[in-house]
C-alpha cells in the first residue's frame, strides 16, 4: 500500500533575525523562495503601489506560478504583513538593542536613523510612508503600527528618563515630541525635493540633546549663531518685494 506524503511546510521567515531578514530582502540572493516573494512585493509597491499590485504580478515578479506562490502565502495581505514586520522590526532592533549606551550616544544613533539610514537605501524610503498609509484602513496593519509606535515611544521615554531634560519636560512629553519630530522629518524628506538630509539630521540630533537637557551652553550658542546666519542667508537669497516684513522677531520697529 502506498503511503501519501504531505508536503513539508515552508519555513517561515519570522524565525530569522529581523536585521538579517531585511538585508536578505534588499539583497539579490534567490535561494529562499519566501524572501524572493517578499522582495517582489517590495519592488512592486515602490513601482506602482500596493493597491495596484495583484497576486499574479507578485508571482510573475518572483518568477513563480500563482499556485506556487499560494504554497508560501495564501493572500496578498499575508505577504504585506510579513514584509511590514521585517521592515519595522529591523528598524526597532537597530535602535533599541543598545539601551545600555550613554544617552548622548543613543541620541546620535537616533539621528542617524532619522531617515531610515543605514537600514534601507534612500531611494526605497517611500515604502515606509506607503505602509503607514495602508495601516489607516487595515486593522491588522493598524495594530502592528500601534505596537511599533508604542515600543518606539517606550524606548524614547526610557532614554529621556535617564537625562535631566529641558523645559521641565516629563520623560513622556519629551518622548512624544521626539517621535513627532522624527515622523515629520521623515515625511518631509520624501515630499520636499530640496530637503537637505545632512542639515536636518544635525538639527534633529541637536534637538534631541536639547530635549534631553544635554546640550551645553557652547552648543546652544553655536546653534543660535547658525540660525541667525541661516536667516540672513535666506533673506539675501529671497529679498523682500516690499509686501512682507523681513525683520527678525523682536527687532525694533
Amino acid at each position: 500500500m502506498s503511503v501519501r506524503r504531505s508536503r513539508p511546510k515552508p519555513k517561515s521567515s519570522r524565525a530569522v533575525n529581523s536585521n538579517d531578514l531585511l538585508r536578505a530582502i534588499l539583497d539579490k540572493d534567490n535561494s529562499d523562495r519566501r524572501i524572493v516573494i517578499l522582495r517582489a512585493l517590495w519592488r512592486l509597491i515602490l513601482k506602482k503601489g500596493y493597491a495596484n499590485t495583484s497576486l499574479t504580478e507578485i508571482a510573475n515578479k518572483a518568477q513563480i506560478s500563482p499556485s506556487h506562490l499560494a504554497y508560501y502565502f495564501r493572500t496578498k495581505e499575508a505577504i504585506l504583513l510579513e514584509l511590514y514586520r521585517a521592515l519595522f522590526n529591523a528598524l526597532l532592533a537597530g535602535i533599541t538593542t543598545r539601551r545600555d549606551e550613554p544617552p548622548e550616544k543613543q541620541c546620535a544613533r537616533l539621528a542617524s536613523y532619522a531617515f531610515l539610514e543605514p537600514a534601507i537605501p534612500l531611494k526605497d524610503r517611500s515604502i515606509v510612508l506607503e505602509l503607514i498609509g495602508l495601516a489607516v484602513h487595515n486593522p491588522r496593519l493598524r495594530r502592528s503600527t500601534f505596537d511599533y509606535a508604542k515600543q518606539m515611544v517606550t524606548y524614547l521615554r526610557d532614554l529621556f528618563a535617564k537625562t535631566p531634560r529641558a523645559f521641565d519636560l516629563s520623560a513622556d512629553d519629551a518622548a512624544l515630541l521626539a517621535s513627532s519630530l522624527w515622523s515629520g522629518l521623515l515625511t518631509s524628506s520624501y515630499y520636499h525635493k530640496q530637503f537637505d538630509r545632512s542639515h536636518a539630521r544635525d538639527l534633529f540630533h541637536r534637538t534631541l540633546l536639547i530635549l534631553a537637557g544635554l546640550a551645553d551652553n557652547k552648543e546652544r550658542s553655536t546653534s543660535s549663531s547658525q540660525r541667525q546666519r541661516g536667516a540672513l542667508r535666506e533673506k539675501a537669497e529671497h529679498p523682500s518685494n516690499g509686501t512682507c516684513d523681513t525683520r527678525f522677531p523682536g527687532s525694533a520697529a
